[in-house]
């Protein structure tokens, strides 16, 4: 069983669609999660471990888009959204591990274990809340106006429902069971869904304890 922290540093950029001009940034809040996992072992320090994971993640995705219907007239939106995901993780890492015997004030204690692993994980976003405020600016001959609506027709999933990257990280069984783990993801496909005009990759570096079941 695992519990761990996500920290998210993921850079957001514009996609060209059919406006004049486009820009767009965001930033996510440190998520958690919790999970479970399984180590089939095909030598003595070589294995595969599979597990699955339940993480929660929110934060902020702001654009900005401009539309110029011609040299008089320019109508520019700026949208804020706030949104929240739960979703599910499945990675599949092949795993390498060292065990140790520790000596203290001359007592040999308990075995400790260090394990690196790597490989592939797939995500799959299972719920997705947001909610959007907008504002519309019209510059029409010189004239401007400005048009603000909060809690505006929402997107409902903000992040893509399927997902795949890589991961590399390690663990270190400390005490008769307990674990401490860090890990790497790298995800390579747009984790935003196409409609909110925006583009990131899963940047993400985890923490977190576990304890494993004898």
């Amino acid at each position: 069983m695992k519990a761990n922290a996500n920290y998210y540093f993921s850079g957001v950029k514009s996609v060209p669609g059919t406006s004049n001009f486009a820009e767009a940034e965001g930033k996510e809040r440190i998520g958690g999660g919790l999970g479970f996992y399984g180590h089939f072992y095909l030598s003595e320090k070589v294995g595969i471990q599979t597990e699955l994971n339940a993480h929660y993640r929110s934060g902020y995705l702001r654009t900005f888009r401009g539309y110029k219907q011609d040299s008089m007239r320019t109508i520019s939106n700026e949208e804020i959204t706030n949104y929240s995901t739960v979703f599910f993780e499945i990675p599949i890492y092949l795993k390498f591990r060292w065990e140790f015997t520790p000596i203290h004030k001359g007592n040999w204690k308990a075995d400790s274990r260090l394990g690196l692993f790597v490989g592939p994980r797939l995500t799959f976003n299972a719920f997705s809340n947001s909610t959007v405020a907008r504002a519309t600016t019209t510059d029409s001959y010189d004239n401007v106006s400005l048009s603000i609506a909060n809690d505006a027709t929402s997107l409902g999933r903000v992040n893509r429902f399927f997902g795949v990257g890589a991961s590399l990280g390690l663990d270190y069984e400390v005490w008769n069971g307990f674990l401490v783990h860090a890990s790497y993801f790298r995800g390579f496909l747009n984790h935003f869904v196409d409609e909110t005009g925006a583009k990131a990759f899963e940047n993400r570096v985890e923490v977190g304890i576990g304890y494993r079941f004898r």
